[in-house]
């Protein structure tokens, strides 16, 4: 546009000079026939001719410069515009050079990478992403640039923040590729909840399974409880066949509170939802279970919710307790301490984004920890699965958490579990507070 600019000033000055040297001496000639006179008037047609192109000149330049710098206005308004465009979107860019050095990021960088914009400028990639002084094996900029192609891939930042990358050709005035642009989005959140979904539908399928094997293991039960209960009460404690039918009479029982378990796990136990105290099911609850636990297992209580209710079925939030309970005594074989505690608790936005889960809201916090072996992340990653026990061979059935899982799903409830191994897992669970709903009291159709 410069270069366009100043070549029709030389051109419309040159035309005008043409004219000028070419017809001026010829017209003056043709009215003047006094030489002196005619020398005069040349002299002073020499100095109508500066003075004439001088403010040619002028008033040429000057409308091109105000053109000039209206463009250069125009264009600082459409960068600002588009600057504030591309910081709206949710997405990271980034503008990446040949020699894999950063020329320009968007804020949302910033807040992935936590890294500054001016910090960030005329890095290599590598430093920023890997913290790496080469460039990656597998590098989607580098194929970018060779293939000439759209990249997409998905990668895992050094925060454990999974993002999905597509890389961008940009090509220069002659159809090369001088650089690419670098879109991230973070999907942390979103494989967070394609997990759960995943770990909901297994679940689910196993829900299904567990209903039909309680029902038939349930027809084969009953007549094995009936009869082994009818020859112990015929036998008698003298009898030698009595240990043995007694043991026999017992294994059906506790068959009998596997299927109950089974049942709960499917949801086929008929539930009654309703206004209770947490704390103070905890504290009949404990009474309960504190002789069953071992001596060497020392029971501390920190209840803070008081007259806060819950709406929960009894009988289901009794039993996440003994599950959990349960699982925290095996946890400590050579004894411990086994702290539970209840607190009040507001859920917001920034919790739901930090954990992947949740829906802002008042809620009460069950918090049930105990100082045993622990688990690694891969063991945790599973507890939640049916059948799913690291127990010995006829110490646990696997469905203790699972069931726990399904009940707080019932709930509208939340759950998650921390643990170290060899320091102890806490598993906290989120119940929604019951609001009472006051009704208004105002006369409908009064004036």
């Amino acid at each position: 546009m410069i270069i366009k600019g100043i070549s029709g000033i030389v051109l419309i000055y040159l035309f005008i000079g043409s004219m000028w040297i070419l017809f001026s001496d010829t017209i003056l000639s043709y009215f003047i026939k006094d030489v002196s006179e005619l020398t005069k008037f040349q002299t002073y047609k020499g100095w109508f001719y500066v003075s004439i192109t001088g403010l040619l000149l002028y008033f040429l330049i000057k409308g091109y410069t105000w053109k000039l710098i209206n463009s250069q206005r125009r264009i600082k308004e459409l960068y600002s515009e588009l600057n504030s465009f591309i910081q709206l979107i949710p997405d990271g860019i980034v503008i990446i050079s040949q020699d894999f050095k950063i020329l320009w990021m968007n804020t949302v960088v910033e807040k992935l990478l936590d890294k500054k914009i001016h910090e960030g400028i005329n890095m290599h990639c590598y430093e920023i992403f890997y913290k790496k002084n080469v460039i990656c094996e597998v590098c989607p900029v580098k194929k970018a640039f060779e293939n000439v192609c759209l990249v997409e891939e998905t990668i895992t930042y050094l925060s454990g923040s999974i993002f999905n990358i597509r890389v961008v050709p940009i090509f220069d005035e002659y159809h090369k590729v001088s650089k690419v642009m670098v879109l991230i989005r973070d999907v942390t959140k979103q494989k967070k909840t394609e997990e759960q979904l995943i770990q909901a539908q297994k679940i689910e399928a196993a829900a299904l399974l567990a209903n039909g094997i309680a029902h038939d293991f349930n027809n084969l039960l009953t007549p094995i409880l009936g009869f082994s209960g009818l020859v112990v009460s015929k036998l008698g404690a003298n009898h030698p066949l009595y240990p043995y039918v007694e043991h026999i009479h017992s294994s059906a029982e506790k068959a009998k509170e596997l299927i109950k378990r089974l049942l709960s796990f499917s949801r086929k136990d008929t539930t009654e939802f309703k206004p209770l105290y947490l704390d103070d099911l905890l504290k009949d609850f404990l009474e309960f279970i504190h002789p069953i636990l071992r001596k060497d297992i020392k029971i501390i209580t920190d209840l803070k919710v008081g007259t806060i209710q819950i709406f929960a079925d009894k009988n289901l939030i009794e039993q996440v307790i003994m599950n959990l309970v349960t699982n925290a005594k095996d946890a400590m074989p050579e004894g411990g301490i086994l702290k539970i505690s209840t607190s009040l608790i507001e859920i917001d936005e920034t919790f739901v984004n930090t954990h992947g889960y949740g829906k802002p809201g008042r809620y009460v916090l069950l918090s049930i920890s105990d100082t045993g072996h622990g688990m690694d992340e891969e063991v945790k990653q599973r507890i939640f699965e049916p059948f799913f026990t690291t127990k010995e061979v006829n110490k646990g059935t696997g469905l203790g958490l699972s069931v726990v899982y399904n009940i707080v799903q019932q709930h509208n409830g939340y759950i998650n579990v921390y643990s170290e191994l060899q320091k102890g897992t806490t598993f906290e669970i989120y119940f929604p507070v019951f609001e009472i709903l006051k009704e208004n009291s105002n006369a409908r159709g009064g004036i």
